[in-house]
């Protein structure tokens, strides 16, 4: 019979494995996670696309598969319920991504392309929350943080 202390520290161990499986398959959870800031289209859906839906439907009209495309608002809701702001289920873009038939799913096996089940996931929150669109940042104009203001005579900087 095993010393009482390994038998402690083994079922301690498998305690942690539960709590990190049970952790592991609430982070793939579709819906928003707690105290999740919103999905941003620059930062988090526009790399996605970028990375493995340009090459067919991108800014190349020469390469371009369709004349739905990515690159641009237009391109991306160019047909009605391609994708359908705040109803994912109900979006084409989630039913091909989500394809249970490998060689119908998008991107397409040969296009060396896969997206992860959290990128999956991000963009059914991004079409959840409206889809909404945003110009690429190189071609937005900056603007000027307003200036702080002092809040009493003993603000920083206000010493006389």
């Amino acid at each position: 019979m095993p010393p009482m202390p390994r038998t402690i520290a083994g079922g301690f161990l498998l305690f942690l494995l539960a709590l990190t499986s049970a952790a592991g398959l609430g982070a793939r959870s579709q819906d928003k996670p707690a105290g999740a800031a919103p999905v941003v289209f620059n930062r988090d859906i526009r790399p996605i696309l970028s990375n493995n839906c340009f090459a067919c439907h991108g800014p190349d009209e020469k390469k371009r598969e369709t004349e739905f495309h990515f690159d641009t608002r237009e391109g991306m809701f160019l047909e009605e319920g391609i994708i359908v702001p705040g109803r994912a289920a109900k979006s084409v873009l989630v039913k091909k991504i989500t394809e249970p038939n490998r060689e119908d799913r998008m991107p397409p096996p040969d296009s060396g392309h896969a997206l992860t089940e959290a990128q999956i996931g991000l963009l059914k929150r991004w079409i959840d929350e409206g889809a909404t669109w945003d110009t690429h940042w190189a071609y937005t104009a900056p603007t000027r943080p307003p200036a702080p203001t002092a809040t009493s005579p003993a603000s920083p900087g206000l010493r006389g």
